[in-house]
């Protein structure tokens, strides 16, 4: 006789959770930002994403990146991860009202009493479930340790206008931007190459949906 296993919501939630968490990940080491914050904004408009995460009282500080193509891929499979919880937990008889596609913050998803209740996945909620469900803490400790990794690859292949470029370090005649800048738009262009092949070297790839 075959034993079939029930699926229960936690399972749903923890397979969505980990997609989402290694989402998460692949954003910060692609596009190499800062540790998400609550006033950080992140919008997509066509094959270009747009981030501002620590403008300050002297200094624009936020960028222009093309998207590489394994993050625009693995987003629709998260999305799709998403949708099946959805519907699975409202079969299941909770309520899921607040989960919204639409929503630009990347969140992950907890059961409150018949509920389930996206969080937005800040810096240190991430950094958290990824040591409580992978075992794994950022190098030195340092949650922005990432984006430095970032630097030093891209510096030590291209140079120090790309890393700004990537970066976001807005330095006039350096930023492609800039009134006065040497550099051409062209560069977004240099540093995608670069993002996908550093993507490709820590060993991101396409990982689809667990729930289909």
């Amino acid at each position: 006789e075959t034993i079939v296993e029930k699926i229960t919501i936690e399972t749903y939630l923890e397979r969505a959770n980990q997609m989402v968490l290694y989402f998460y990940w692949m954003i910060q080491y692609s596009l190499a930002t800062r540790p998400p914050g609550e006033k950080t904004e992140s919008y997509e408009i066509g094959n270009f994403w747009l981030h501002k995460d620590k403008d300050s009282d002297r200094y624009f500080e936020s960028k222009v990146l093309l998207i590489p193509d394994l993050l625009k891929t693995q987003k629709k499979e998260v999305h799709a991860c998403i949708n099946n919880l959805q519907s699975f937990a409202q079969s299941e008889g909770f309520n899921v009202d607040d989960i919204d596609f639409a929503s630009n913050q990347l969140c992950y998803y907890k059961p409150t009493r018949k509920k389930i209740k996206p969080i937005p996945l800040l810096s240190n909620e991430a950094i958290r479930l990824t040591k409580q469900l992978w075992g794994l803490i950022p190098n030195l400790k340092r949650p922005n340790a990432y984006r430095h990794q970032c630097a030093s690859y891209i510096h030590r292949k291209l140079g120090e206008n790309h890393a700004d470029t990537w970066l976001g370090h807005h330095i006039d005649g350096w930023c492609y931007s800039a009134p006065e800048s040497a550099a051409n738009a062209n560069i977004l262009s240099d540093v995608l190459k670069a993002q996908n092949q550093w993507l490709e070297e820590l060993g991101f790839h396409l990982i689809k949906n667990p729930l289909s």
